[in-house]
């Protein structure tokens, strides 16, 4: 036999075991590529969408904080006015951006609150008389936004003020025989200034003596 015809004879067998087991492996190794690939980019998409989904818990979780902090600045929350503000400064400053976004007419009512009496806002010139056989006082006159103070109320819809009546036995009492506390509330404009008028019981044995100090405000949005 020659050896061009055993050439040939050993073509027409097809693979050896060898090229055949090589084969094997190669279409092995292709499809393991092919899994570790599809399972590369399974795991990049299922960390993107829990990154979205941290990203919208945290979004959701800050704004619920943001309309909670908000919500805290009113009228009734005025003798807790320090400590509502204390947390806004407490805020990271992230977190102090989305409140100003959210309500920044309550974050200035909040720090003028906690930073200025009533007194350092606004000016009460006010006069009372005895009426009813001394059982009553009847007052009159205005409350004022001192001037230097008017720019910082000038963005609200008006403030509200509360004035008491305090009532001595000496015209420079410091503390009070008697006081009426919210005797009345009004209105101020932005303009800054009002009319006030009220009635309210007295006794004379309180003293002959009055003031009328404003006590708290709250400027409304």
């Amino acid at each position: 036999m020659s050896t061009v015809n055993s050439a040939n004879a050993a073509a027409k067998k097809g693979m050896t075991p060898l090229n055949k087991v090589l084969a094997i492996i190669a279409v092995a190794m292709a499809a393991i590529t092919a899994i570790f690939g599809a399972l590369a980019g399974l795991r990049f998409y299922q960390a993107r969408q829990m990154n979205t989904e941290a990203e919208r818990v945290t979004a959701q979780a800050t704004s619920i904080r943001v309309s909670s902090w908000c919500a805290k600045v009113t009228p009734d929350s005025i003798p807790r006015i320090d400590e509502i503000y204390g947390e806004y400064r407490a805020f990271e400053q992230e977190m102090r951006d989305a409140v100003d976004a959210e309500c920044p007419g309550r974050v200035n009512a909040a720090y003028m609150m906690s930073t200025y009496r009533a007194a350092d806002m606004f000016t009460a010139s006010i006069e009372c008389k005895t009426i009813k056989d001394n059982t009553a006082v009847s007052c009159t006159g205005t409350v004022t936004t001192k001037t230097e103070k008017v720019p910082s109320l000038a963005n609200y819809s008006n403030t509200t003020v509360k004035l008491s009546l305090d009532v001595g036995t000496s015209q420079s009492f410091i503390l009070p025989q008697h006081s009426t506390p919210d005797v009345v509330t009004v209105t101020v404009p932005p303009s800054g200034s009002t009319t006030v008028e009220f009635e309210t019981s007295y006794d004379s044995a309180w003293g002959d003596f009055y003031k009328v100090p404003v006590t708290s405000f709250f400027p409304n949005d």
